[in-house]
């Protein structure tokens, strides 16, 4: 994945490859599936970043690259119809779970709208919250997910965490590396 996309794949993508490797895909199948959602999906939207951590979660599922894809972009399309705005960066992973795990596009449009109505009235989720609306409809698909998905979705919730520490981990390498490197030279001098 790191030969196929440098700038893309990093740190926090570690948790994602861990995930496709306890799968049954073979490596090349996997990275192949990947890179066909990616390139079916980058057209659109913004991050291509988001965009190759949804692919990655993509090529977990049964199918065919252009028939999840197409599952995918109908529920986001669905949304947007609908009057949600769903968010196209850190919350795209887990849009494609939830595309993977429903029967009906526009029966769960219906019920995240009616779910996020509903926490927007909540404390902390409301106009003057700490969550954003787009968080928040990621938040109203996430509680409307079905007992087989909430497995799925508690690992990626699991490996997304890892990922932060992951990347704070070597945020934290990097820096002790640096001031030890900057201490040498001055010590030198």
């Amino acid at each position: 994945m790191q030969k196929l996309h440098p700038f893309l794949t990093s740190a926090e993508d570690s948790a994602f490859c861990a995930l496709l490797a306890v799968s049954e895909m073979e490596e090349e199948s996997l990275i192949a599936e990947c890179e066909n959602c990616y390139q079916i999906l980058k057209p659109e939207f913004f991050s291509a970043n988001a965009v190759w951590s949804l692919s990655q979660v993509l090529a977990l599922f049964g199918g065919t690259a252009e028939e999840k894809c197409a599952k995918t972009m109908e529920l986001f399309d669905g949304l947007k119809a609908a009057g949600c705005r769903y968010g196209t960066d850190y919350e795209l992973p887990t849009l494609g779970v939830l595309a993977m795990n429903i029967p009906s596009t526009q029966e769960i449009v219906k019920e995240m709208k009616e779910t996020d109505e509903w926490l927007s009235k909540q404390k902390g989720f409301g106009m003057f919250g700490s969550v954003s609306r787009k968080q928040r409809l990621m938040y109203a698909g996430l509680l409307l997910q079905p007992e087989s998905a909430a497995k799925t979705l508690q690992t990626a919730a699991i490996q997304s965490t890892i990922a932060v520490i992951v990347a704070e981990e070597t945020a934290m390498m990097a820096a002790v590396a640096a001031s030890t490197a900057a201490a040498a030279s001055a010590a030198n001098d």
